[in-house]
């Protein structure tokens, strides 16, 4: 009985360092990815096929303007400043853009944490999570949201996400070895380590 008990023992104490283990695992790869990325979030007004529509030229008008400046990022930090110095420009950028398409609706936008589902991107699939982003609310915000990966520059092309040399290598040099493999290895068991940070994100 006591065997027993030692034994009872030392199987909980194995399974809470599995566990312990993990999360450790999990928490020092999303970290190490979401504190490098910025991510853009833009929620339509409805799900009307004018308000979708309206979303869209939005985001095509947001990254234009930011792409025109992507050489200047090194970092995510850098977009950030960037951001938070042309207010004004984004914000007369949005308001245009709602003018422009027959509407008058109020808007926000800030940088926010907000919790992105997994998405793939080519070869580069970022798990779900919280990540910084830039959050661009339309109207009464009841609508299908759009994302995408501001930094890294992802979305540098408006017709399609794409992931070019340039913006994987801007990524391998702005994270970790682990991080990196997680987020673009097909390997068996980068597949399984992928799983078990989602598995600890969604918790």
């Amino acid at each position: 009985m006591k065997n027993l008990k030692i034994l009872t023992i030392l199987i909980i104490l194995f399974f809470i360092y599995i566990f312990l283990s993990a999360k450790s695992y999990s928490s020092f790869v999303f970290d190490n990815l979401s504190n490098e990325v910025l991510r853009l979030h833009i929620v339509a007004n409805s799900n009307s096929s004018e308000d979708q529509y309206l979303k869209l030229k939005i985001r095509d008008n947001i990254l234009n303007y930011l792409n025109n400046y992507s050489n200047n990022f090194k970092n995510k930090n850098d977009v950030i400043s960037f951001i938070n110095t042309h207010n004004n420009e984004i914000s007369d950028i949005i308001n245009s853009t709602i003018l422009e398409s027959g509407y008058n609706y109020c808007y926000s936008f800030q940088i926010d944490n907000c919790y992105f589902p997994t998405k793939n991107y080519g070869n580069i699939t970022f798990p779900l999570g919280n990540y910084d982003c830039l959050n661009i609310k339309i109207g009464n915000a009841n609508g299908e949201n759009w994302w995408c990966v501001m930094f890294p520059p992802v979305c540098i092309n408006t017709s399609s996400v794409i992931v070019d040399e340039s913006s994987q290598n801007i990524l391998k040099d702005s994270i970790n070895n682990e991080s990196f493999s997680i987020v673009t290895s097909e390997s068996t068991d980068y597949k399984i380590k992928f799983k078990i940070l989602e598995i600890f994100n969604s918790l």
